[in-house]
């Protein structure tokens, strides 16, 4: 072993907790996140941003080399350039500016906006800076330029294109270009050329691709003969391609080419080229292999245009939908996908040397997978078609899988009705994926179509998930990682990393050598860099340790040939976002805990130290926060059940404390995991709860199929059983609080049990025989495949399964309710239709059962709009303070609130 660090954080002050203060709502604003992490190609800047609430934030700049931070007021969206001299990034106005000029309703363009500041690195300085400013861009290798998108000060009504001004800087001359009419800019990717498509709204300016040379910031024209460009694709200075149209802006049905540059010379791809029945797509950019052989786009069915029938009134045109039994999509999920069905593009390959074209994809095989850098004459396709009416019931969804010849198209058949991804080898030799039916990993070979089993379960190497709990297949436990070299791969099993050979062996390596399952820890390898394709088979994998027991996370190290994993450091954190610098082994991650609050931290190969480089949220110190603790039970079936216990930081166990219980699947896992205080979109905060003196235990629930609602029961009860036991709970003083399936738990416990004094469900399903038949609005599917194969878990359908619909139903058990129940349910609801809602309230209505409805309009299935979610907030621990502490009642919850006052009187002032 290295070495064991005994985790601590830095910038944590002592504070007597008796001088801290309980969170209100109104501390949310100031709580910070981390975004937009990076560390740089040679691993000596790390840039972030820390961005607050409601608040202004920051972004701050790490220098390695100099052990220094550059932190910059407001800063967002920072970008690191190629050789690490300059990191640009955008400052955001004053939050509290913003929301005055709002208040004062400025128009759009009226409003503070963005700027735009390069800080140099060597210098320690801004070097350039500039208002208003959208977006910019730093060439993909290269340092000395920087190209922006300027924001204009009105808007220009008569451009129907929105083109926009852009600027260019020189930083070794501090030259400056602004051009006009843009649509689309890119540097080429060594950063020597500007090339822009401009879109000609007068007789002055002509739409064409221009060339500017960084050089001299000298203009040329690449190509001006079409009226309409769009899409452009450059792989370097003298090679380019683009979509144009030669037709007039006005034409409803347009017909586009593909124009491929190279050398000054013209290739022209139209449709007239393309097989019988296809034509170019405008939907798909063109995308170059990395060795510039080949140039991949985008073909689409040239359906017949139908003209609108201009001789009659809108008032006089029928709306009508048209559902068939014979749509491949229902009519709500082509809806949704409108805009995709309209630009449903086909890949196609022109092959730059023999100028052939090659249509890859087609209605049978509709989607391809190519390696990462295009390079290799074979593909990976995906044909869907038998199975499209099944998706409606069925789960996983199902796909054939074949193999595509590059250079002339033929597709082979390899493997059929394969539900999860699939993994292209290094060379294409090889077709890797997971077969659920087996609960195994193969590999088939792309050209001979041979299939070789990879991986065998055992007892101690279960490489499916053991612990699922839907009546469908269990899925893959892990991932698989091929080697540069096609000579083997890396997949986990549920604790350990294996070594395997392409066509499978009996001597597969155990390569943390049993580490894991000995102990527990679930080792997890991902790539790390944002280039990276295959493992780095020279150097040692840098990989997570999770702790099954502990519920913490590590860092080991695992060497391909001594196969035994070797600790940088372990503790009760959790770890996320590994990120590895391109050119150094330089690594950055996130760490967080219950108590302490997600930041980013570095460590080298060169010693394994971890250290920490951001500082967020230290205002935390003035709080009471809280503790959480690990229990465990036995369900009333017997299974071992987890749960996380969240306790007030200034605890005393000779106190009656009122317990809120939330729950939702498996929470336990997540016993590391930092909650900051945030207005709810639908769920309690744990951290709120504590900061107020109250306990909250979160239950795991282990489900069987046909019965949800009775193993929540069987599940969460003998929980609540243990902790009434405590000396501290307050057994009369115990909720329970749920959303969307966690909403239906608690509308179904509600039903089965009056221990609970009162009880919040967001989002609930009271009437499974209704929802079963329902659609989820926000992507157009059936509902169908949720309650057999997936989430509901009720495994049959409603015809052959009535009893089950029935029996898992609250809305059929409405009489026995006699908890006060408040819920939540959103007219815009896309998951759960916001009719569930409504029947659940109005039986329990009829019934004479105290019951409310909070309905935030234009809301979805999770509250998106803060101002919602505040209000939601409020009300959420206004009924609990009510019923659980006997604080006074608020007006909304005794005398409900008159549509006639609503937005005006919101009934939130307590009644004395």
């Amino acid at each position: 072993m290295k070495k064991t660090l005994l985790l601590f954080f830095l910038f944590t002050g002592a504070i007597y907790a008796q001088e801290k203060k309980s969170l209100t709502p109104d501390d949310f604003a100031q709580w910070q996140r981390l975004e937009s992490q990076q560390i740089s190609r040679f691993g000596n800047i790390i840039a972030y941003t820390v961005r607050a609430q409601e608040a202004d934030g920051s972004v701050e700049i790490y220098n390695d080399k100099t052990q220094s931070k550059a932190i910059f007021e407001r800063g967002t969206r920072p970008k690191v350039s190629y050789n690490e001299r300059y990191v640009s990034f955008l400052v955001k106005p004053q939050f509290q500016k913003i929301r005055s000029e709002k208040k004062a309703k400025k128009k759009k363009l009226k409003l503070s906006q963005d700027s735009l500041k390069v800080y140099d690195v060597a210098k320690n300085k801004i070097v350039f800076e500039l208002p208003r400013i959208k977006d910019y861009k730093f060439p993909e290798e290269a340092d000395g330029f920087i190209a922006y998108q300027k924001i204009p000060k009105k808007e220009n009504k008569k451009d129907k294109y929105k083109t926009f001004e852009i600027g260019v800087f020189n930083f070794s001359n501090s030259d400056t270009l602004d051009v006009k009419y843009v649509k689309e800019f890119a540097f080429d990717k060594k950063g020597k050329s500007l090339f822009v498509v401009k879109q000609g709204v007068d007789s002055i300016i002509k739409s064409g691709i221009y060339k500017i040379n960084l050089a001299n910031f000298k203009e040329t024209v690449v190509d001006t003969s079409a009226n309409l460009y769009s899409k452009l694709s450059i792989y370097n200075s003298a090679k380019l391609s683009f979509i144009a149209s030669n037709d007039s802006l006005k034409a409803e049905n347009k017909k586009y080419q593909l124009v491929l540059i190279n050398n000054s010379v013209s290739t022209i791809i139209d449709s007239t080229k393309v097989n019988d029945g296809w034509k170019i797509s405008q939907y798909q950019k063109p995308q170059f292999s990395d060795n510039g052989l080949r140039l991949f786009f985008g073909l689409q069915i040239d359906r017949p245009f139908i003209a609108k029938d201009t001789t009659l009134l809108d008032e006089e045109r029928a709306e009508v939908d048209v559902w068939s039994w014979t749509d491949k999509q229902i009519q709500p999920e082509q809806k949704v996908n409108r805009n995709k069905i309209k630009e449903k593009s086909y890949l196609a390959v022109y092959h730059i040397k023999t100028k052939k074209i090659v249509q890859l994809a087609n209605e049978e095989v509709e989607s391809i997978t190519l390696d990462r850098k295009k390079n290799l004459l074979t593909a990976i396709g995906y044909g869907n078609s038998e199975y499209k009416i099944a998706r409606s019931y069925d789960y996983p969804w199902k796909r054939d899988l074949y193999s595509i010849d590059i250079n002339t198209g033929e597709k082979k058949l390899l493997v059929k009705g394969i539900g999860d991804r699939v993994i292209l080898s290094p060379k294409g030799n090889y077709a890797t994926y997971y077969n659920r039916v087996d609960s195994a990993w193969f590999n088939v070979d792309t050209k001979k179509g041979k299939i070789y089993k990879l991986t065998t379960n055992t007892d101690n190497s279960k490489f499916y998930d053991d612990e699922n709990d839907i009546p469908s297949l269990p899925p893959a436990v892990g991932q698989a990682y091929w080697s540069a070299d096609e000579k083997f791969l890396v997949i986990n099993d549920k604790y350990d990393l294996w070594k395997i050979k392409p066509k499978g062996s009996r001597r597969n390596t155990n390569i943390t050598n049993g580490f894991g399952v000995k102990n527990s820890l679930q080792f997890r390898y991902n790539l790390l860099e944002a280039k990276q394709e295959y493992l780095p088979v020279d150097k040692d994998l840098l990989v997570t340790a999770f702790n099954q027991k502990t519920k913490g996370y590590g860092l080991y190290t695992v060497d391909f040939k001594k196969h035994n994993p070797e600790i940088i450091f372990e503790g009760d954190v959790s770890i996320s976002r590994v990120r590895k610098a391109e050119k150094a082994d330089s690594y950055i991650y996130m760490q967080e805990s219950f108590k302490d609050s997600p930041n980013l931290f570095l460590v080298k190969a060169s010693d394994w130290k971890p250290k920490q480089i951001s500082d967020t949220n230290p205002q935390q110190k003035n709080y009471k926060w809280g503790s959480v603790e690990l229990i465990s039970w036995k369900s009333y079936t017997g299974k071992d059940l987890e749960g996380l216990m969240y306790y007030p930081e200034d605890f005393d166990s000779t106190k009656k404390y009122p317990v809120i219980v939330y729950f939702y699947e498996i929470y336990s896992d997540r016993m590391n995991k930092y909650y900051a205080p945030t207005p709810s979109r639908s769920i309690v905060n744990f951290t709120y709860l504590t900061s107020n003196d109250y306990i909250v235990f979160v239950p795991d629930v282990r489900f069987t199929e046909g019965q949800p609602g009775q193993d929540s029961y069987d599940a969460i009860m003998p929980g609540v059983d243990k902790i009434e036991k405590y000396s501290y709970v307050d057994s009369d003083n115990i909720a329970i609080q749920g959303q969307s399936w966690g909403g239906y738990q608690v509308a179904y416990l509600v039903t089965q049990t009056n221990r609970f004094k009162c009880a919040m469900a967001g989002a609930p399903v009271s009437n499974m025989t209704s929802a079963y038949g329902g659609i989820r609005w926000a992507s157009g599917l059936s509902r169908e495949f949720q309650y057999e194969r997936t989430q509901s878990r009720l495994g049959k359908d409603l015809w052959s399964g009535f009893d089950r619909y029935i029996a898992n139903s609250p809305v059929f058990m409405a009489p026995k309710v006699e908890t006060p129940l408040l819920m939540m349910h959103n007219d815009n609801d896309g998951a759960v239709p916001y009719y569930q809602g409504i029947e659940y309230f109005m039986a329990l209505r009829r019934l004479h059962k105290p019951v409310w409805l909070l309905v935030y309009n234009k809301e979805s299935h999770n509250l998106k709009y803060r101002k919602n979610m505040k209000d939601l907030t409020v009300r959420m621990y206004q009924f609990f303070d009510y019923y659980l502490k006997d604080k006074p009642a608020p007006k909304w919850l005794i005398d409900g609130v008159p549509y006639i006052d609503k937005g005006r009187d919101y009934g939130l002032e307590l009644k004395e």
